[in-house]
C-alpha cells in the first residue's frame, strides 16, 4: 500500500518536535497543506454539500453513541469524496481502505446502538 503518509516517521517527528522551532512548523504543516491539497483538491470543502443533500431536514444528534456514530460516518463519507475526486486516475487506494475501515466500524456501534434499549 502507498499511502501519502508512507513519509512520515513517526520518530523523526517526535525528535522534530523537540527542535522545531513554531515558524518552521507552520512552514512544515504549510508543505503538508500543499502536498494534500494536490492530492485531494478542495474535498474539505465539498464534504458540507454531500451532507446537506443526504440530511436536507438537518440532523439531530443525542447522546454519545449517535455523535460516535455520525462522526464515523462523516469520515467515511470524507474518504469516498476523496475517492471520488481521484476516480478517473484510477482511484486512491487508501481512501477506500479507510472508508472500509470506517464503515466496519460504524456497522459494528450501529448493531451495538441497536442491542441497547432505549
Amino acid at each position: 500500500m502507498n499511502d501519502i503518509n508512507d513519509d512520515i516517521d513517526g520518530d523523526a517527528i517526535e525528535q522534530a518536535a523537540i527542535n522545531t522551532t513554531v515558524p518552521q512548523l507552520f512552514e512544515e504543516l504549510a508543505a503538508l497543506y500543499v502536498k494534500r491539497t494536490g492530492a485531494y483538491g478542495d474535498n474539505h470543502m465539498r464534504l458540507g454539500g454531500v451532507l446537506a443533500s443526504m440530511f436536507p431536514d438537518g440532523i439531530t444528534l443525542k447522546g454519545p453513541a449517535d455523535f460516535t456514530r455520525f462522526a464515523h460516518f462523516t469520515l467515511a463519507l470524507l474518504k469516498g469524496c476523496r475517492y471520488a475526486k481521484n476516480f478517473h486516475n484510477g482511484g486512491h487506494p487508501d481512501s477506500i481502505e479507510d472508508m472500509t475501515v470506517y464503515s466496519a466500524m460504524v456497522a459494528v456501534i450501529d448493531e451495538n446502538v441497536r442491542k441497547t434499549p432505549f
